[in-house]
């Protein structure tokens, strides 16, 4: 977990409230007040990513993910701007329900469903604001234009993205899928272009100044919303006849985007050589290997280092109509020089700073946020070879032992901090299949992790305890474990969900040449056996 200095460890957000910026510095900080009350209550705008209300920040425990509320929004739904005091049962504090009931929030009202009341900044904050890059621009009115150059092949049905200012958004930022097709489709789809540039209409109409500072309460239109659904965590009011959003936990999205997307950058740079990568150590000391060892600063951040990226928000992103969205990567026969991490040996939290990168900084940048990518982009088809035996197998499992394969589902391992485990060689994501199998008692789910470049030899999961309902959840953070522990299965992970005996190892067939998933056919049957012997 993050740490944002200042605060004490364990407290609840209680309110998130207005912008405000004093005349005497150059950036924008929100009101944000805990339980216990803190001392200090406000931080800077650009930490929105990992704030929401109801959670827990600076924990010195693992916080949970699970969802209370799916809210599907039809059709027929109406959108009412209200102020968020229009919810009756606020808080029992005075002085929170009042400064709550300050700022601006969405009702969504539906047929049969209690009204939804739902805070405008947090809307915002699951859509655009996914890191502390798309916290500052949305006050910038040029800021998409000059950032970024998007050129429309209509006929391919294709976008490019150019990168203009490679030093404003994090180049790390990229590794993250859920952040390039997020950005991707800002950019490039119209109501969503639209939506978030009129974050920055509103601040500049609507906000007041007086001698010391200027203050706004947040505000935008959001894009159409018709047949999308918000993963929610919240709570009712006390007569059930409306439900308060507290964060945005996933959200299916359901709009227009290019078939392809590719994004151009000088950074993204694919070493050819033989050679290889030459590290180097940093000057600066070793960079932060996780979220816990960071410490948030409000200080003013150095332009001097690259902008370190923590995915510190496990919150994801699913396109219902989604694009594949790559890297042009730039081919270089030389060797590369990279920061190696080995300078001055530090211990504890370093302190660093979201704010944006300039000549005057002290400290470290950092970008918090990310988004997880669930969407399906066709990855089954694209990426089939690497599953040539593992899919042999399958069709025995279902032309020759009586298994019926009732679904099959392939995603990218996702970025987890300075992991690089879950891009190949070649600069393509590794990725994960998992296949639901059933042999007439209920469904299983069959895991094979890519490793055809031969990096580990990692055994298949079957998984017989599992809650499809909850699959969504549980598969992001299963790829996530993975990620963690360096391409090996999370077994902790596994029995907390499943419990020991609700999963099983299922080992590859041994043979020479099988180390990078080139199985040959006549050990196939003998793999499908072994499942079969665990299958209910």
């Amino acid at each position: 977990m993050t740490y944002i200095a200042g605060f004490e460890s364990n407290i609840k957000v209680t309110h998130i409230g207005s912008l405000f910026r004093n005349k005497n510095e150059n950036f924008w900080r929100m009101y944000v007040w805990f339980d216990p009350i803190q001392n200090i209550k406000a931080t800077r705008f650009s930490n929105l990513p990992i704030l929401s209300r109801g959670k827990n920040i600076n924990s010195t425990t693992s916080e949970e993910y699970d969802i209370d509320r799916v809210i599907t929004i039809d059709q027929n739904y109406v959108l009412t701007k209200v102020a968020l005091r229009e919810f009756k049962d606020l808080s029992i504090i005075s002085s929170v329900r009042n400064k709550e009931g300050e700022q601006n929030a969405f009702i969504i009202s539906q047929k049969k469903t209690p009204d939804i009341y739902l805070p405008q900044i947090e809307l915002a904050r699951a859509l655009f604001l996914f890191n502390s890059y798309m916290c500052r621009a949305c006050l910038r009115t040029t800021a998409l234009n000059m950032d970024f150059d998007v050129r429309r092949d209509l006929e391919r049905n294709h976008a490019e993205i150019n990168v203009r200012i490679v030093d404003l958004f994090p180049l790390k930022a990229f590794d993250h899928s859920g952040t390039n097709t997020i950005l991707s489709w800002i950019l490039t789809n119209k109501d969503a272009r639209k939506s978030y540039t009129s974050i920055c209409r509103n601040f500049n109409k609507e906000k007041t100044s007086n001698a010391t500072q200027e203050t706004w309460n947040f505000s935008f239109e959001p894009p159409p919303m018709t047949n999308w659904k918000l993963h929610t965590k919240g709570r009712y009011s006390i007569d059930k006849k409306s439900y308060l959003v507290e964060e945005i936990v996933g959200i299916d999205i359901h709009s227009d985007m290019p078939r392809t997307v590719e994004i151009v950058h000088p950074g993204f740079i694919r070493n050819d050589s033989a050679n290889g990568v030459i590290s180097i150590p940093t000057a600066g000391g070793d960079r932060a290997q996780n979220p816990s060892d960071i410490e948030i600063d409000d200080e003013t951040a150095s332009d001097q280092s690259e902008v370190v990226v923590i995915d510190a928000d496990r919150s994801w992103v699913n396109f219902l109509q989604p694009c594949r969205v790559t890297k042009r990567m730039i081919p270089t026969d030389g060797r590369t020089m990279v920061p190696s991490g080995n300078g001055e040996l530090r211990t504890g939290r370093r302190r660093h700073s979201t704010g944006e990168p300039n000549v005057l900084g002290t400290l470290p940048a950092v970008s918090v946020g990310g988004r997880q990518d669930t969407s399906d982009v066709e990855l089954d088809f694209e990426y089939a070879n690497r599953f040539s035996s593992f899919n042999a197998m399958l069709n025995i499992l279902g032309s020759e032992l009586g298994c019926t394969i009732v679904s099959s589902q392939t995603m990218r391992l996702p970025t987890v901090n300075r992991s690089r485990v879950q891009i190949l060689p070649d600069g393509s994501p590794r990725v994960i299949k998992a296949v639901i199998v059933n042999r007439g008692k209920r469904d299983c789910i069959l895991l094979e992790v890519d490793t055809s470049d031969g990096s580990n030899l990692l055994s298949s999961k079957l998984i017989v305890g599992a809650d499809l309902s909850r699959w969504e959840r549980q598969f992001l953070d299963i790829r996530l474990g993975v990620v963690r522990n360096s391409l090996s299965w999370p077994t902790e992970l596994f029995d907390g969900l499943y419990g020991e005996n609700g999963h099983q190892i299922i080992p590859h067939p041994k043979h020479n040449g099988s180390n990078i998933g080139n199985i040959p056919t006549v050990a196939l049957e003998g793999w499908a056996r072994r499942i079969m012997r665990y299958l209910p």
